[in-house]
């Protein structure tokens, strides 16, 4: 290994719990990521669910490269990846589930108990994480998979402007450019 693989992979290994192999001149990041999808839906979805379909298609392909992923859905869900269940099915399914919220609360729970055990949390349940989650916003992203334009939006943006998120399509930077979004 040359040096500057080895200085390299040890940085990777002081930033984050990831494993990191060299191969051949080339390094291999493995890293332990929870994927936290929408309750309302499968994953992958039997019926409707667009969200919950790319969380399938991305969790898979991560597994696919390697890396050690959790995927934090309903029970009903088909993964290769670890499946931490967070009700038995889907929500929308379930005819006893009046309010979504407590089953989306318990989630978030479950996730923020177990956040040491990862190098990324990806959310795709909006920002209903954003204040349990502040602390540790360099370990996050959520990747928004709805509406952006509403102005009820701005001044919680504005509040949790340190943490990571992309909109479906495009990642927003700062939040000078999530604002720019909305009218």
């Amino acid at each position: 290994m040359a040096s500057g693989e080895g200085r390299v992979a040890g940085l990777i290994r002081e930033l984050c719990s990831a494993d990191v192999f060299v191969f051949v001149g080339r390094l291999k990041v493995i890293m332990k990521i929870a994927q936290v999808a929408p309750l309302i839906e499968s994953v992958p979805p039997r019926l409707y669910g667009g969200t919950e379909r790319i969380v399938s298609y991305l969790t898979e392909e991560l597994v696919r490269l390697g890396h050690d992923v959790t995927l934090f859905a309903s029970g009903d869900s088909v993964t290769t990846a670890e499946l931490a269940p967070c009700c038995t099915r889907a929500l929308r399914l379930d005819a006893t589930v009046r309010d979504i919220v407590p089953h989306f609360m318990l989630m978030i729970d479950k996730v923020r108990e177990r956040a040491k055990e990862f190098d990324v949390c990806h959310f795709h349940i909006d920002f209903f994480h954003f204040p349990l989650f502040r602390s540790l916003a360099a370990r996050t992203l959520t990747t928004l998979h709805g509406r952006q334009d509403l102005a009820d939006l701005k001044p919680f943006y504005f509040r949790f402007g340190e943490m990571p998120y992309g909109v479906t399509g495009k990642v927003v930077d700062s939040e000078n450019e999530a604002v720019a979004v909305l009218p």
